[in-house]
């Protein structure tokens, strides 16, 4: 049964993240980046690719339905969208079926054929069940899944940089709450001067070994931005540890900073 756990406050939390910076700015830049692109794409992309065109199962209608003849009475060329330096176009055209006029549209980015082609120019169409096709041209849809392979893939890589983040620092967090309290000798010692003007990632890498339970020796590391552990430990000094009542391979260090600001009692 575990012990009744130790007070993390919150700025313990934002230590322990700012401890493993790299992966917060990994996570940061991708996930954030890609979350936002997606977004954009999701708001703008359908504003731009809206218009009046009816949806249809091309092959369907094309294996289907019953051919007839339509009239051109509006060609529209779509000038704010490219793909691959080209413009879709909007064939608008009227046919009658069973005595009743009725009118529609056809997508498709072929400006060769489009070029030829003028209104009350008659064109080959099928239709079935109220919905046609213009049987001469290669049906056009907004290729939406293009748009969104970037952020799609700066979420996945953003995404386990930040399942990782928290992950540690769940981790860490659970040696801080539940860690039996172990003497650790000193093995070496190194600052860490961490990022240019932010200070990011400043502190200190320690090495430290030592017993456990059934009398095994581990060698382990754990880093700290006190800077103030420069000052009270030595190389060879004695420190105190967290280690895992669950799993004695897994130890953190005590920051004496952390202690005092979480009150800890570390005998």
């Amino acid at each position: 049964m575990l012990p009744k756990p130790r007070p993390v406050g919150l700025q313990t939390i934002i230590e322990l993240i700012k401890k493993r910076h790299l992966l917060l700015k990994m996570g940061a830049i991708f996930f954030l980046v890609g979350l936002i692109l997606g977004t954009i794409f999701l708001i703008v992309i359908p504003m731009v690719a809206h218009d009046d065109v009816p949806e249809v199962d091309f092959k369907n209608v094309n294996d289907h339905g019953e051919a007839t003849t339509a009239t051109i009475t509006d060609i529209e060329t779509q000038y704010n969208l490219t793909i691959n330096n080209q413009h879709p176009s909007i064939i608008t055209y009227r046919y009658t079926v069973g005595g009743k006029s009725n009118e529609s549209k056809f997508k498709t980015l072929s400006p060769d054929k489009v070029n030829k082609m003028e209104v009350g120019d008659s064109i080959a169409i099928k239709h079935l069940n109220g919905k046609s096709i213009i049987t001469s041209l290669e049906p056009f849809s907004f290729p939406f899944g293009m748009f969104f392979t970037i952020p799609f893939v700066l979420l996945l890589i953003g995404l386990p940089c930040v399942l990782l983040l928290v992950h540690q620092t769940r981790n860490e967090m659970g040696l801080l709450k539940f860690g039996i309290i172990t003497d650790a000798e000193v093995v070496s010692m190194t600052h860490k001067p961490g990022l240019p003007l932010s200070k990011v990632g400043q502190g200190v890498q320690i090495h430290y070994q030592y017993k456990t339970s059934y009398n095994k020796i581990y060698l382990a590391n754990s880093f700290t931005s006190d800077l103030s552990m420069l000052n009270t430990i030595k190389q060879g000094g004695v420190i105190k540890i967290f280690v895992s009542p669950e799993d004695e391979s897994k130890s953190t260090l005590i920051s004496t900073l952390e202690a005092v600001r979480n009150g800890w009692r570390i005998d």
